[in-house]
């Protein structure tokens, strides 16, 4: 028992897939948790990603599942599951609860220091509840700052999207897209159930060609990171958290954009365009798309996630730092 929680360890896949149900139930519950904290990003991660062993601390209150820390052992260094390829990670708890959850997961991996040497604990957000808690005896830690995390404020209109879009001048021109669209041959679709795979597969591949003209390989270079994609898409899909575009000009891929999409925020995950057509500003084009849908959903943020690459600060957004939270035996 620690405070009104009962401790439980879960370790291996086979205990991590079979906690699922009820960690979906969970993750329903918290309305501010992102995606990439998700058992549908998560369990995928560990099947394809996970190089290391599963341990899952998961707090219970009168037995039902009240939190969760889902962490990844690789040798005595111990991560969050999802690192490296999710731009928010946390422990998950239920809405009230995470003051005391934060302090239970502390205490029971101090109590635990001989699984770890160092927690290494990667893009929490600065308000985790994590980095305030009090430390036990024997436990020291260090916070440090990463890379800048961009968001778009949205307006309740498309309209008023426009009027903010026309003063953006590295944002692309409205009438080069109007013109696109007038053509007939620019079409923008969004990915369901049956056509799933054919746009995963078109991701891939304008992903591989965007990054190829550069000479640098991209971040989808390998069968697990694509068997990863593919399975967590699935699941995410499913849950409504997924919104896969795919524009095409003239029958032809010409860009692709991974977006995540959970109560009023989109992120914009991942994207790839044919550099053939980048006179066409297709990634500006996909993107606006995006934003005009997000806002017909109700969406009011668009995040472009962790890096302060040129063309997000065109859209004048506002900077917020993830931390990292590195604990260590005193």
């Amino acid at each position: 028992m620690y405070g009104d929680f009962q401790i439980e360890e879960i370790t291996g896949l086979g205990g991590v897939k079979a906690l699922s149900p009820e960690w979906d139930n969970l993750f329903d519950l918290c309305v501010e948790a992102t995606p990439f904290q998700s058992p549908r990003w998560l369990v995928p991660w560990c099947a394809h990603l996970g190089a290391g062993d599963p341990y899952v601390i998961a707090l219970r209150i009168n037995g039902a599942l009240a939190g969760i820390a889902p962490f990844m052992l690789k040798g005595d260094e111990l991560v969050f599951m999802g690192t490296g390829v999710s731009d928010y990670l946390d422990i998950l708890m239920k809405p009230g609860l995470e003051r005391a959850g934060a302090f239970a997961v502390i205490e029971r991996l101090a109590a635990r220091q001989e699984l770890w040497r160092r927690c290494d604990l990667q893009e929490l957000k600065p308000g985790s509840a994590l980095l305030s808690t009090g430390l036990p005896s024997g436990i020291r830690s260090r916070i440090m700052e990463r890379e800048p995390c961009l968001y778009l404020e949205l307006p309740p209109t498309i309209e008023e999207f426009a009027a903010m879009h026309r003063v953006n001048r590295r944002a692309g021109s409205a009438r080069a897209r109007a013109r696109l669209e007038r053509s007939g041959f620019l079409t923008i679709e969004t990915a369901d159930k049956a056509r799933l795979e054919g746009f995963i597969d078109s991701f891939f591949t304008l992903h591989a060609k965007r990054w190829a003209s550069l000479g640098l390989p991209g971040v989808l270079k390998g069968p697990e990171i694509m068997s990863f994609h593919t399975e967590a898409a699935r699941g995410l899909l499913g849950s409504g958290m997924l919104r896969l575009y795919r524009m095409r000009y003239m029958g032809s891929d010409m860009a692709a954009l991974y977006c995540l999409f959970r109560g009023k925020r989109v992120y914009a995950y991942l994207s790839g365009f044919d550099p053939a057509l980048s006179k066409l500003s297709p990634g500006t084009h996909i993107l606006k798309h995006a934003a005009e849908d997000s806002i017909r959903s109700g969406a009011r943020v668009l995040d472009f996630l962790r890096g302060g690459e040129g063309y997000k600060y065109a859209w004048r957004p506002k900077e917020e730092r993830n931390l990292n939270m590195v604990l260590e035996r005193a």
